[in-house]
Parts: structure tokens; sequence; C-alpha cells
């Protein structure tokens, strides 16, 4: 079974002073480029947006979590240990070599360099795992080599670098770890990113492959409390991947508004009253209780929901409002039909492999 995996972080938009109050925002993880999961993902922006909440792309999440490690010092720090490392190295000092390959790995993964330069952690764990691998220790060698292997799934170590024993332990290392899922950050992780980002949370988006098909899930995860707030699941169609990505939204955003992530306006704001020619007793409007019958109907639309070709219904004032507020009756029924639908385990686990090293 291949899974997939994306994370997306919600946080302001705005001059690029810092994230307003209570914002969220994007990120995505390499997987989240498959062209089935990038779809789904733009109809999932694409409703998530006109929300009450506020939104930011992920590379400028990235550009924050690096001034974060730039106002620690991780990488000129990290660079300190791994100089030193390599000039005991090439003199064949080969502990003093792995206790400063230990020290430089150890400081980029208190940082965040994990998630925004991967391909830079890696270099200290290969090189701390050739100098194990020459000491004799082919076990923690081994251990190491995956640890770089799961920082960078399709690591090849240079070829002009690494002897051809160094480099035959790694493919072999390698070969034992088969196909990695990409990983999702432990909660306490989730947060540490969404607190160093200045954010109140991360929407966490996952896509695993169930036989045929692509089963997409969302959440909504507090950083105060390193928990899931909403979430919710759907499963991708061929040939309709946006849709169910706007659909997907659709039911994230009710899971949302029912936990009190955020607030309608009343009613009698966002729909017209009989006396506007809007739900009246002639009004032509449906009671929540039929519903239902109005979704199975052959003129009935999308069911419950709001379909991607649904268009703007004016107010009083002759101003369309969102969708959220177009229809805002289908909350109550669809949180219950959502709640029936197929639910797909939340992957919050810590890496297929132990990453962190101890010195």
């Amino acid at each position: 079974m291949c899974t997939l995996a994306l994370i997306l972080v919600f946080a302001a938009a705005g001059d690029g002073a810092g994230p307003a109050a209570g914002a969220y925002g994007w990120w995505l993880l390499p997987s989240a480029r498959e062209p089935g999961p990038l779809e789904a993902q733009a109809g999932l922006a694409e409703r998530l947006e006109h929300l009450p909440m506020s939104f930011v792309p992920m590379p400028q999440v990235l550009e924050r979590l690096r001034q974060a490690d730039q106002g620690r010092e991780v990488r000129s720090e990290a660079e300190t240990f791994f100089r030193r490392a390599r000039e005991h190295h090439l003199a064949l000092r080969l502990p003093e070599a792995i206790e400063n390959y230990r020290r430089a790995a150890g400081i980029l993964l208190s940082g965040f360099t994990r998630f925004t330069d991967p391909d830079l952690l890696a270099e200290p764990l290969l090189r701390l795992g050739e100098a194990l691998f020459v000491s004799g220790l082919a076990d923690e060698a081994r251990k190491m080599f995956q640890r770089a292997a799961a920082m960078v799934p399709h690591l090849a170590p240079n070829e002009d670098f690494f002897g051809p024993s160094v480099l035959a332990a790694y493919r072999e290392a390698r070969a034992e770890m088969g196909t990695l899922p990409p990983e999702m950050p432990h909660p306490r992780e989730l947060s540490r990113l969404a607190q160093a980002a200045g954010l109140q949370g991360l929407l966490v988006v996952s896509a695993e492959r169930l036989a045929e098909r692509t089963v997409l899930q969302a959440g909504l995860f507090d950083a105060a409390s390193e928990s899931f707030r909403a979430v919710e699941t759907v499963v991708v169609e061929p040939g309709a991947a946006r849709a169910c990505g706007e659909r997907l939204a659709e039911r994230l955003a009710s899971s949302m508004l029912e936990a009190g992530v955020f607030s309608l306006p009343p009613v009698t704001d966002a729909a017209p009253g009989p006396a506007d020619g809007g739900a009246g007793t002639d009004g032509g409007a449906l009671p929540p209780a039929d519903l239902a019958l109005a979704a199975e109907a052959p003129d009935g639309g999308s069911g419950f929901l709001p379909g991607p070709d649904a268009g703007p219904t004016p107010d009083a004032n002759g101003v369309a409002a969102p969708w959220y507020l177009r229809h805002w009756w289908i909350w109550p029924v669809a949180a219950a039909a959502v709640g029936a639908a197929v639910a797909v385990p939340l992957l919050l686990r810590q890496d297929v492999i132990d990453v962190r090293i101890h010195y």
C-alpha cells in the first residue's frame, strides 16, 4: 500500500509583518505533488480560502522556519561541528569524527532543517554512517544510513566522495527499508512547527492509496492543545479530483463550524426573508428535514452540499454571499451525513525510523 501525505499549514496573508491572531496556513510534503492529490488539493484550497479564516502559502511558512533557525544560529553552529568532524575524519581520528558528526546532526535536528532543507541534514548523517562503518561498527552504521534515507527518500550518495564498500553498505541498508511512506509528524512536532511559524495551528492533509482509490483526509490541528479539532475524508474519484477536494473542504468547514473554530453571522444576515422574495411559506425553500429528499431528486444537484458549478445567490442588497453562507442550512444535515461516511484513521505517527540522534 502506497501512502501519500501532505501537510497544509494555514497562516495570515497580508504585508508579511507577521501572522494575524488566530491564523492558519499551508504546508505540502513532496508527495502532495502527485497528480490526483495535487488537483484535489487545489479544489480544497479554493473553497477553504473563502472561509472567515486567514491563509498563507507554504513558501512563506518555510521561510519563517528558516528565520527561526537563523535566529538561533542553528546552521552556523552545526557547520562548526561538521567542519571539525571532517578534519578528524581525514586525519583518521574516527572517535572524534563520530562525536562531532553526531553533534552537527543533533543541532540540525533541534531546528527545522529536517523540513526546510532535508538534504543538508542528510550529509552529516551519511558521513557519520561512513565513519561508523570504517570503525567496524556496521550495525550502527546501517542505522545511520537508514536515518539519512528517511530524511531524503531518494538520496543517492555521490560515488566520488564515498568508497565502494561504504556505498554497498548504504544500498543494502536502504534496500532493507523498502518503500518509505512520507512521515506524518507527531502532534508535539506539529505544535512546535506551528508555534515557530507564529500560527495558531495546522490543517494536516494526507492522501492514502487504498486498492485503486486515493483517500484524501484533512484535519485541523490546534497547536495549543496539540490535538485535532476537526477531521474529514473523501475518496478522490477519477476525473473529478478537484470537485472531490471542494467537497472535502465543505465537509471540513461543517466540522470546524460545529467545533467552534469559526462562526456564521445570523441567518437573517445571509438569507433574504419573505418580504425580499426569500424563504417563506410560498418561497419554495425546503426545511432541513426535506433536504435528503431534495438531494435524491433528479434536479437536486450535488445533494447536501453545493457543487463546483453552483452560482452565487445575491442577498437583499444584490451582493453575492460566499458559499458557506449561501448554503447555511446544509450545516446541521451535512455534519450528520459526513459523520456516517467512511473514515480513514489519521496517520499520526512518528517516523518509520527514529531519526533522533542522541549525543
